[in-house]
């Protein structure tokens, strides 16, 4: 099976016809049945450690505030990294953040005015601890997550000699797809997964950096997997945004006047060919789909970070995973088809969760499918 780190993962971009026959090799592989992650199986929830994080937290935000979390972060890199995902987080625990508060893009604003974020990539490296690591990965995506300028500040900075940032993250992913992974591995590679989702969402540079180092071949591997429901809700996030086609548009989107700048044809061809990710996916759609049923706090839109375990918090993403796959003119679309893709797809867009239903009817668009009701007898 192709890793990336077999490849001898380098600091410098590989060849693009070099990346693609990696990632080609790697679909190739795998076509045996799928890896699901069953309703039955548990996980236990992420620990989180308060140490007196609210009293801390009640010191305000001022210029002095954010001189003692710099000072933590160069002297006590352990406590410093826990009061900085609290003081970005501003009291938003939800497991899935499309946005940001005000108040929390004003944290982002003032950490970053501080010029302290080259402390946040140090801590990726070898000699962090893995709870470090994960706490690294957390603020990452919290200074990221709707902020395309620090997005990008941040895909830079993995080229700095001694820095650290993508390649980093996507050894996490490698480590937590690994059987026998602790948990704290893998709550530290669902963490770099959500990083990386953030990433590549800001920034056609941190897409084609992540692309080079493996993150594809990473993302099938965890959605292939028995990892956590959350690993495979952030792998399936990125790969939808990992093998689409992007072009000259403000949001990278498709238009019938602008230039092609990233074609990704070849990968979707043999994805859709990987006989096991698309029933993987399909199974994180069917096992994952949430009714009126199901408490709005397993719901995807609503779940808070401590429901890491539940399936019910996978199913938007390998919706979206399936459309992207399924959206270009090179035959995918009509493999899905014969797959029944449409079919469960159909039944999700009328999710009662809003996040499930737009990346649903999302998809089915890509894949030029209409839903067709039964009439009532």
């Amino acid at each position: 099976k192709f890793h990336p780190e077999s490849e001898g993962m380098k600091r410098t971009i590989q060849p693009r016809a070099c990346a693609t026959v990696a990632i080609l090799l790697f679909f190739t592989i795998g076509i045996l049945g799928p890896a699901r992650c069953d309703d039955g199986e548990r996980f236990e929830k992420e620990e989180v450690d308060q140490e007196d994080l609210e009293n801390w937290g009640k010191e305000g935000t001022g210029s002095n505030y954010m001189q003692k979390l710099v000072s933590d972060l160069e002297n006590d890199v352990e406590l410093g990294s826990k009061r900085l995902v609290f003081f970005l987080k501003s009291g938003d625990d939800r497991l899935v953040k499309m946005r940001v508060s005000d108040e929390a893009k004003g944290k982002q604003r003032q950490f970053l005015e501080a010029n302290s974020f080259p402390l946040v990539l140090k801590m990726l490296g070898p000699h962090s601890p893995v709870h470090v690591k994960s706490k690294a990965a957390e603020a990452i995506k919290l200074l990221a997550l709707q902020n395309h300028a620090v997005g990008q500040q941040l895909g830079l900075h993995s080229w700095i000699p001694g820095m650290y940032g993508i390649r980093e993250l996507i050894i996490m992913i490698n480590d937590a797809s690994q059987a026998g992974a602790d948990k704290q591995t893998m709550v530290a590679g669902e963490h770099a997964l959500e990083a990386v989702w953030a990433l590549v969402t800001t920034s056609v540079d941190n897409l084609e950096l992540a692309k080079s180092e493996g993150c594809i071949a990473s993302c099938v591997d965890i959605i292939k997997s028995r990892a956590s429901p959350r690993a495979k809700m952030w792998a399936a996030a990125c790969l939808k945004h990992l093998v689409k086609d992007y072009y000259a548009t403000p949001d990278g989107s498709y238009s019938s006047t602008a230039r092609r700048t990233m074609d990704n044809t070849r990968i979707r061809v043999f994805a859709v060919q990987d006989t096991q990710l698309i029933e993987s996916l399909r199974g994180m759609v069917e096992l994952g789909r949430v009714t009126e049923a199901t408490p709005r706090s397993k719901w995807p839109s609503h779940a808070l970070s401590d429901e890491r375990g539940s399936p019910t918090i996978m199913a938007w993403a390998a919706a979206g995973a399936l459309g992207a796959i399924g959206s270009g003119e090179d035959g995918s679309r009509e493999k899905l088809q014969e797959r029944g893709v449409s079919a469960f797809l159909c039944t999700l867009s009328e999710s009662p969760d809003a996040l499930e239903a737009v990346e649903a009817k999302g998809a089915l668009q890509l894949l030029d499918a209409e839903c067709v009701k039964q009439r009532e007898l």
